[in-house]
């Protein structure tokens, strides 16, 4: 996936990016995001064309010549989730954190403006750029329910991204920040436990109660 912004860096002219569009090595995917040499779209490269289109509101020269990378944008929420293997992406839209701001609208996008967010909490995973397990974690704590947030820390720990009492460590660092309270109540010591299966949280509280 590349942007006309890093095409024209690059120094290809407006003529050269249509050439290549002509004879199908560019394949337009979204206004001035195109895919190069084939027009299939996988989720990574779904992913990566949404980077680049939340990357695309910043001058030529502002935007990085290497695909993805930098410029203060990442996959978050639950698309950072999806990424990072420990969620279910949103069927209707993709996630994404700009650290500037971001006005931005584009179909099948959600661009959260968070100036606020430090550069230590976004990541690069598989070549693209994404909010840290942490900062993943926490985020879905904002939106999902209990239930699938604690599936997500099992599936964190099942990935080795981070264990629950690293995690718990690691909230101290996020005071205040939206989703950190719900995620501290799910990690309590006394009553949270890495599960293996969706039914043993689901049977837990039933046991408890019982």
């Amino acid at each position: 996936m590349v942007a006309r912004a890093q095409l024209l860096a690059l120094g290809y002219s407006a003529a050269a990016i249509q050439h290549r569009i002509a004879y199908g090595r560019l394949h337009p995917v979204a206004r001035g995001i195109y895919a190069v040499g084939w027009p299939y779209q996988d989720q990574r490269r779904r992913w990566a064309a949404a980077v680049l289109a939340a990357a695309a509101g910043n001058r030529a020269a502002d935007l990085p010549t290497q695909p993805y990378l930098g410029n203060g944008v990442a996959l978050s929420h639950r698309s950072a989730a999806a990424l990072w293997g420990i969620g279910l992406e949103h069927p209707d839209h993709l996630d994404l954190t700009v650290r500037r701001r971001a006005e931005l609208r584009r179909p099948g996008l959600r661009i959260r403006d968070r100036r606020s967010l430090p550069a230590s909490a976004i990541r690069t995973h598989d070549d693209l750029p994404v909010t840290s397990p942490v900062q993943t974690l926490i985020d879905l704590a904002t939106e999902l329910s209990r239930i699938e947030v604690e599936r997500a820390v099992n599936d964190a720990d099942k990935r080795d991204l981070i264990d629950p009492e690293a995690l718990r460590l690691a909230l101290d660092d996020h005071a205040g920040e939206p989703g950190v309270r719900p995620l501290r109540t799910i990690l309590d010591r006394l009553t949270f436990c890495l599960s293996d299966s969706d039914l043993e949280i689901y049977f837990r509280p039933i046991a408890a109660s019982a």
